[in-house]
């Protein structure tokens, strides 16, 4: 045991001195510090962000993007923010200037900025505080007939109260079709119940009106004829 407890001993101190060990360790630290930092900052990144591009004519190519505040000065490849005032930063690390808070908009309900590059510099962003129709674009919406937008409207109520409806109101109507179609089957059952008895109250009265009046030879002589009468009323 003590000679096996020396050969394991050695090959320890043998891999804890070695240098390809170090390596290793100090490798997989840095880059689990690394991970580390990267996951840290882009959870920062929580603010939705459209940008616009002008194309001219009155035309626009808009992205979507996110952004999130940081601190100006970095270190460590820029995954430690550490001093100085807060900036706007998109997530290619292009900077959005002069915000402030009346500059948000709700952007898929949730408060974010809408961005316009600058067209001689693209790495300069701008926010729009507001935005307007031009008069054409004003004039088109007044120009909708009132019947078209009050369909319109009753078409967006109606598309609401089926998306809000219940499992109870949406089953509601087959329900109340498939008791009415039972009522009826069942009724029919009783009908043709009421219909058998009646015929079967006819041949009795038949047969016993036979025999009060031709007495008991003549009620045995036609007893087969009300007989096969009343076989014929049942079926």
């Amino acid at each position: 045991m003590g000679l096996n407890f020396g050969i394991n001993g050695d090959i320890l101190t043998r891999v804890l001195t070695s240098g390809f060990t170090w390596i290793a360790i100090l490798t997989l630290a840095v880059g689990g510090l690394a991970i580390f930092l990267i996951r840290r900052k882009n959870k920062k990144f929580v603010v939705p962000v459209l940008e616009i591009i002008d194309m001219n004519n009155g035309k626009a190519n808009i992205k979507h993007t996110i952004g999130g505040w940081f601190r100006s000065q970095t270190t460590f490849f820029g995954l430690i923010d550490y001093a100085g005032g807060e900036i706007f930063k998109l997530k290619d690390k292009r900077r959005v200037y002069e915000i402030n808070s009346r500059d948000y908009h709700l952007i898929n309900g949730r408060y974010g900025l809408i961005v316009q590059r600058k067209p001689s510099d693209t790495k300069i962003l701008i926010p729009i505080g507001k935005m307007y129709l031009d008069n054409e674009s004003n004039a088109l919406i007044n120009h909708i007939a009132k019947s078209d937008l009050r369909e319109t409207s009753v078409n967006i109520i109606k598309d609401a109260e089926k998306e809000t409806m219940g499992w109870l109101d949406k089953i509601m109507p087959y329900a109340v079709l498939g008791l009415f179609i039972v009522g009826g089957v069942i009724g029919l059952v009783v009908v043709a119940q009421m219909v058998q008895h009646g015929q079967d109250k006819a041949a009795d009265l038949i047969l016993k009106a036979g025999e009060m009046r031709g007495g008991a030879a003549v009620a045995s002589s036609t007893a087969p004829l009300f007989i096969f009468l009343r076989r014929k009323l049942k079926w």
